[in-house]
């Protein structure tokens, strides 16, 4: 998709409550562990610009999602998220969100780091189902052994 670094500039420049961590930054977070939330939030804004290539990535796997006029409310942009790292590897959901906002997906915010995009939710239920096996089998791979299930 040709996410570039003065690509990502603009859109925080037009969204200046994006970071890495999504819509803001984690107000319970910074109070757990005692940094300035003005801080955190400048240190999540240059964080997410690092990020240039996930941006794109997602852009990518966003590129085939089937989008609706109005916002899901059944599902957040971190279980989104969710979704796409199965197919791209890990991302944050900043980078998700970035990615939604870039390709000009409907969202509405939440007042948390989480948001809500224009993602259909039919296509989500297809999409899961259609990965069921597969969240089942990692889940047992990297959890199972520790609770001690057979894998």
């Amino acid at each position: 998709m040709d996410v570039n670094t003065q690509v990502l500039e603009k859109l925080m420049r037009r969204y200046p409550h994006l970071t890495n961590e999504g819509v803001g930054v984690s107000g319970w977070w910074c109070k757990r562990r005692g940094e300035d939330r003005v801080d955190r939030h400048r240190k999540a804004r240059a964080d997410l610009l690092e990020r240039v290539d996930r941006v794109d990535a997602c852009c990518e796997w966003l590129a085939f999602v089937a989008r609706r006029k109005t916002v899901n409310p059944f599902r957040s942009s971190y279980g989104f998220k969710h979704m796409a790292e199965l197919e791209i590897g890990y991302v944050t959901n900043g980078v998700f969100v970035a990615a939604a906002l870039h390709l000009g997906f409907a969202w509405k915010d939440t007042y948390t780091v989480n948001c809500l995009l224009g993602i259909s939710e039919a296509w989500a239920k297809a999409f899961d189902e259609a990965h069921r096996y597969k969240r089942r089998s990692t889940f047992f791979e990297d959890c199972g052994p520790e609770l001690g299930l057979a894998v």
